[in-house]
């Protein structure tokens, strides 16, 4: 995704490495990972190109000697050339949603994840089911990690707010990663999606009702699929 003044696919791809790295992680019942951090706190672009990763992208555009933090908090201020001067806190929301929204991301942690079902439980009845994770579902595991007070990860959290808020009821596949995340030593969901937790088998469940027929987005093997424990 290219942009007048700013080149988002490093940023793009720095998301989404992380949703795999970190479904990757809860799979195996390990930690997630943040986001790396490249640059110093001051950043200085001109004849160099910006350094990669997140931030890399995000402030290709920015002017020599920007500030990442005045960035941050004041992007009137301090900002990149979309038509006009705007900065990171107002583009992440977009970022977020383009990176994990795409088809081959979506596809590729569905492969991931069916692969680790596959060794553990017998898809019947039914034909076997493929995971997919809605743009939400996978901001949770890409962000996972992104609990420190740097203007980053701060900025992370709000777009993950403005994601939430316009997200659907979460399907099948997402309450069964929302349980496992739940779950898992080391990660912690939040709180927003701790509210709807699949029927059966969750100590602290407060949803009674069975699941939806068939029609909607749940396999028929669904029992034996929440029974796979981490």
């Amino acid at each position: 995704m290219t942009h007048p003044g700013i080149d988002l696919r490093a940023s793009l791809a720095a998301l989404q490495a992380a949703a795999r790295g970190n479904m990757a992680a809860l799979l195996a019942g390990t930690r997630p990972e943040r986001l790396p951090r490249t640059p110093p706190a001051r950043l200085r672009f001109g004849a160099k190109a910006p350094p990669p990763g997140l931030v890399g992208g995000l402030l290709s555009g920015a002017a020599a000697g920007t500030d990442l933090r005045a960035l941050i908090a004041a992007p009137d201020q301090a900002g990149v050339q979309l038509g006009r001067s705007i900065g990171a806190t107002a583009i992440l929301p977009a970022v977020l949603h383009s990176a994990l929204a795409d088809r081959s991301l979506t596809h590729e942690i569905g492969v991931l994840c069916h692969e680790h079902l596959a060794e553990r439980v017998i898809f019947h009845p039914g034909p076997p089911p493929f995971p997919r994770f809605s743009p939400l579902a996978l901001a949770i595991l890409a962000l996972a990690a992104e609990t420190g007070a740097d203007p980053i990860a701060q900025a992370l959290r709000t777009a993950f707010a403005a994601l939430a808020a316009e997200a659907d009821r979460p399907g099948f596949w997402d309450r069964w990663l929302y349980r496992r995340i739940a779950q898992t030593p080391g990660w912690d969901l939040p709180e927003a999606q701790a509210v709807q937790p699949l029927p059966g088998g969750d100590a602290t469940a407060t949803d009674p009702a069975p699941p939806p027929v068939v029609g909607d987005d749940w396999p028929a093997c669904w029992p034996s699929l929440t029974d796979c424990t981490p």
